[in-house]
């Protein structure tokens, strides 16, 4: 065995005697949300410095195993293999349904700009098919509002979604990012409009849909 494998070899029995937790997450595998009990785990040398860690754990719903890429005290997962790729609801319309969809397979390939933008791309969507009056994307929202069609906190969660696309496209809106510096969006930014956008899109067409068919179903 040579040097660098027995260092390396130390590390991994170290650090398993710590008490590491992982976020939960949907397993790649079974697409549930899980705990996943870390079998090994150790710093990369290379980037060591940046607090990076990889760990290999298995799901605790499938028993399937995970390659997992981490940031910080086992806060984040930066990567995983295999990776999950999510899919849009089928209640949304196929034109916003599209971008979307590709918004989710950017963010699984580890590109969150070409994300932001196709997120920002499934609001103008959503928009114009609800019939939004001409005008940028602010003056769209705020007659949606006056028009009683979305709340005032559904025009702020959908408004993550318009920064984030001006961030991503034009490098910015870091100031109401909350970082003035910011010229580029990252993974953490994507999964972040991705939620907020998806509680939107929710409030616009899914739970209507769901409902008329319940009604449909009560009805027969």
């Amino acid at each position: 065995m040579t040097k660098y494998k027995c260092k390396l070899y130390t590390e991994i029995i170290n650090l398993s005697q710590e008490v590491l937790e992982m976020p939960v997450i949907k397993c790649p595998h079974c697409g549930n949300g899980a705990d996943f009990n870390l079998k090994a785990q150790t710093t990369q040398h290379v980037e060591q410095r940046q607090g990076y860690w990889s760990a290999i754990g298995d799901c605790v719903l499938c028993h399937q195993e995970v390659y997992f890429r981490l940031h910080g005290q086992i806060q984040q997962v930066i990567d995983s293999y295999p990776r999950l790729i999510e899919n849009a609801p089928n209640e949304l319309p196929d034109k916003v349904k599209r971008p979307f969809e590709e918004a989710l397979k950017s963010k699984a390939a580890g590109a969150p700009n070409a994300a932001l933008c196709m997120l920002r791309r499934a609001l103008q969507e959503t928009l114009d098919d609800l019939d939004a009056q001409k005008g940028n994307l602010p003056t769209q929202l705020q007659a949606l509002v006056d028009a009683h069609k979305i709340t005032p906190d559904l025009k702020e969660w959908a408004d993550h979604a318009r920064i984030g696309g001006r961030l991503a496209a034009h490098g910015t809106g870091g100031e109401d990012w909350g970082d003035a510096s910011l010229e580029w969006g990252q993974q953490s930014d994507a999964e972040a409009v991705q939620d907020f956008l998806s509680s939107f899109l929710e409030y616009v067409y899914i739970m209507p849909e769901r409902n008329r068919q319940r009604r449909e179903r009560r009805n027969n």
